[in-house]
C-alpha cells in the first residue's frame, strides 16, 4: 500500500504496460514529474506533467516543443547519474518525503538495475509502479498492507541481509540471512498485512498488484 501522504509521480522512460486507467491517475498527483523520455508516455496518455526534467536526449523533440509553458530542469548530458537519480535528488533530497515513479521498469536491463539501486538509497520512500507490480526496499522494520493470497517477494542486491524475520507469510521467516544463495520469491500473504523486520541491512520488496492503484 503506499503511503496515504504520497502526492508526487515521476514518469520515466522504461515500460508502462497498458493499464487503461493510467492517465485518470497520473492526473491525480499535486506534483508530476516527467523525466526525458517519460515526457512521451506523458503526451501519448494525454497528461500534462507539472515539470520535465533530463538532458533530453530520449525524448521526441515534437513532442518537448508542445510543452513551452511547463518548467524545465536541463541536464548536461555527459554526467556521473541518471536523469531519474537527479531528478530523485531534487524531489526527495534529504528529507522524509516520498515519491512513486511510473516507467522506472523494462526496457534496458542497465537502467533497471540501476533504479534498483535508488530504492535502496530511499527505502520506504521511493515505490516503482508497473503494470501489476510495485517494488520498493525496506530495512530495519516494516508494516506492509496486503490482501491475502497476495504475492511477495525478498531479495538483496547489496551483500548480506541479516536477521531477516516475517510475520503474516504463507512461508514464514525466522532469522534468516539473504545473500547469492538465498532469496525469497513467490511467498504468499496471508491475512491483511506483513511485519518484516530486519537486523542489518536492506532488501528489496516485491508485491504484485490486482491492478494499477485507484
Amino acid at each position: 500500500m503506499l503511503p496515504d501522504t504520497l502526492s508526487t509521480a515521476l514518469v520515466a522512460n522504461g515500460s508502462l504496460g497498458g493499464d487503461p486507467r493510467l492517465g485518470e491517475i497520473l492526473r491525480g498527483y499535486s506534483t508530476l514529474v516527467a523525466v526525458d523520455g517519460g515526457l512521451n508516455h506523458c503526451h501519448s496518455l494525454g497528461v500534462t506533467p507539472h515539470r520535465i526534467v533530463g538532458d533530453f536526449d530520449s525524448v521526441d523533440p515534437a513532442v518537448l516543443a508542445r510543452y513551452p509553458t511547463v518548467p524545465r530542469t536541463l541536464f548536461p548530458r555527459d554526467k556521473d547519474q541518471t536523469d531519474l537519480e537527479l531528478a530523485l535528488q531534487e524531489v526527495l533530497g534529504t528529507g522524509e518525503e516520498t515519491a512513486v515513479v511510473y516507467g522506472a521498469l523494462g526496457r534496458r536491463t542497465d537502467h533497471l538495475l540501476a533504479n534498483l539501486q535508488l530504492l535502496r538509497r530511499y527505502p520506504a520512500r521511493l515505490f516503482f509502479e508497473g503494470e501489476g507490480e510495485r517494488l520498493f526496499a525496506i530495512t530495519e522494520h516494516y508494516r506492509l498492507a496486503c490482501y491475502p493470497g497476495q504475492l511477495l517477494s525478498l531479495m538483496a542486491i547489496g551483500g548480506p541481509v541479516e536477521g531477516v524475520t516475517t510475520r503474516g507469510l504463507k512461508w514464514e521467516l525466522n532469522h534468516a540471512v539473504f545473500n547469492k544463495d538465498f532469496f525469497s520469491v513467490s511467498n504468499e500473504c496471508l491475512g491483511h498485512s506483513v511485519e518484516i523486520s530486519i537486523a542489518q541491512g536492506d532488501l528489496i520488496c516485491y508485491v504484485a498488484l490486482k491492478s494499477f492503484p485507484s
